[in-house]
């Protein structure tokens, strides 16, 4: 088993476990404003991204500082990987739903592992983006960091920021 491969396998383990735990924790805060920052505050699916994007950009980081900053492009690679994981759930969510014309949570949480599974696949099978500097990979990440606190707090009037559960 290769270093990259036990890296993206702990990373995939650790990206469920955590995102899982993170579409509770909000409730369990007793409604905290600040813990909705990383948590989901609702079942938008926007809110969900979140339960992605946060536990891969912490993986991100842990893998970066222990093993890899000296990768050129890691970070942008990571952060492509994030992006089509995040594609893929948004993508599969509103094409299922609209053709059924309803949601199951069963599908809603598989597509979850399923987003996960690609974002780690993607890192393995690119875990350099040798062209591109780490600087873009953190410019990704900050935007989404930035689009995922305002946009908690100030929620445009758009379909991924509806509460599906109303």
């Amino acid at each position: 088993m290769s270093r990259d491969f036990k890296w993206e396998l702990s990373g995939f383990i650790f990206v469920s476990i955590v995102g899982t735990l993170l579409h509770f924790v909000y409730d369990w805060s007793g409604e905290m404003n600040f813990v909705g920052a990383f948590s989901a505050v609702s079942e938008s699916v926007w809110e969900h991204l979140k339960l992605l994007f946060v536990p891969t950009l912490v993986w991100t980081l842990i893998e970066y500082f222990s093993e890899y900053r000296n990768i050129r492009g890691f970070l942008t690679a990571k952060a492509i990987a994030l992006l089509y994981g995040m594609l893929f759930i948004t993508t599969a969510f509103y094409l299922y739903s609209g053709v059924i014309g309803r949601t199951f949570i069963f599908v809603d949480v598989l597509l979850f592992y399923i987003g996960a599974y690609i974002t780690s696949n993607y890192s393995l099978k690119h875990n350099s983006g040798e062209r591109y500097s780490n600087l873009i990979g953190i410019a990704v990440f900050t935007v989404l960091a930035v689009c995922f606190v305002v946009f908690t707090y100030v929620s445009p009037d758009v379909g991924i920021f509806a509460d599906m559960s109303q």
